[in-house]
């Protein structure tokens, strides 16, 4: 019976000892001084909490418990991390997704674990975005979005959304083309609205056209001129010196007016372009001027009158004047048009 009161009392003794071992080696770890920085994992702690160990996800966690609470953790990870190795990063342990991580080179992510820009936010939302909301009297809210095919500016998009009245104010597609004040950029630059320009409007192509629906042949250099039988509407020229002559049908003007339409034509009226010429009526030369020809849609030089001594050209008739020679045949050469 003594043998076996001692075989306890020396068993107790053991536990106790364990206790105290384990009690000793936690207040090692651990620092909660009345005053100063607080230390867990560390008894020489750097800031006013000071969390040190070598978890994969070492961190610490927020958990409210009340109705609708949720439990988030700050979490900074080492290699053995399965997906965020050396990053920082805010965890929702409720639904196991990481809301925000930082990376080793200061790249911040929202809605991604591998961050590639200094600011990376991704998600599947029809407009994904990042919000501006002014709050103060007469403050909007914008949104620098990216659009899905769920969006209404269609998908594949980056957008300034004005969300205080729901308008797309910017938009730029996936081939380039920039709109404002429209989603569907038909062009490089498509505005919808007045543009003022207070500089200089700089075009490869150097003649001012306009949108006119046109009777007849519409190639590029044919000369055109009012068709007497519909308002509004040119015709093909088909006779010499004819005072109806408007324009040339212009490819690629510099500057273009009007609206397109079906049975329209570019028809250039002032600047540099080319027209179709027949030198067969006389060579033509630097510097002539032109007039409409019997061939028609095509330009000749102009014969001058002689009208009390004075040689002067008919008034009306002039398309403009020849920057290039034709010595003979038809062809295209580059005429300024001066249309009087």
């Amino acid at each position: 019976m003594a043998g076996h009161l001692g075989l306890h009392h020396g068993v107790v003794a053991v536990a106790l000892f364990s206790l105290l071992s384990a009690a000793a080696s936690a207040s090692a770890q651990n620092t909660f001084p009345t005053t100063g920085n607080v230390g867990v994992g560390t008894t020489t702690p750097l800031d006013q909490l000071h969390i040190q160990g070598s978890d994969a996800n070492e961190g610490m966690r927020l958990a409210n418990t009340g109705t609708g609470g949720r439990q988030y953790r700050l979490i900074s990870t080492n290699v053995a991390s399965s997906v965020l190795a050396g990053k920082f990063a805010i965890l929702d342990e409720t639904s196991g997704a990481f809301r925000l991580v930082l990376d080793a080179g200061g790249n911040v992510g929202l809605g991604t674990t591998s961050p590639l820009d200094r600011f990376h936010v991704e998600g599947s939302d029809a407009n994904l975005g990042i919000r501006f909301a002014n709050s103060g009297t007469g403050g909007r809210q914008y949104r620098f979005v990216t659009t899905n095919a769920g969006s209404s500016a269609g998908g594949g998009r980056f957008a300034v959304l004005d969300e205080t009245a729901g308008l797309f104010r910017l938009v730029v597609d996936s081939g380039g083309k920039v709109g404002i004040g429209t989603s569907s950029p038909a062009t490089m630059l498509h505005v919808t609205g007045d543009v003022t320009v207070d500089g200089n409007i700089a075009a490869k192509y150097q003649d001012v056209a306009e949108w006119v629906k046109v009777a007849g042949e519409a190639k590029p250099g044919t000369v055109l001129v009012i068709d007497p039988r519909e308002a509004g509407r040119v015709t093909t020229s088909a006779q010499p010196y004819d005072t109806r002559v408007v324009g040339v049908v212009s490819p690629s003007p510099g500057l273009l007016l009007g609206e397109p339409g079906e049975g329209k034509a570019k028809i250039a009226h002032s600047g540099r372009v080319k027209v179709r010429v027949d030198a067969r009526y006389g060579a033509i030369a630097v510097g002539d001027l032109l007039v409409s020809s019997p061939t028609a849609g095509y330009a000749m030089r102009s014969e001058p009158l002689t009208v009390g001594g004075v040689a002067m050209h008919r008034p009306g008739t002039l398309i403009g004047k020849a920057l290039e020679a034709l010595p003979e045949g038809e062809g295209e050469i580059l005429v300024l048009l001066t249309l009087q």
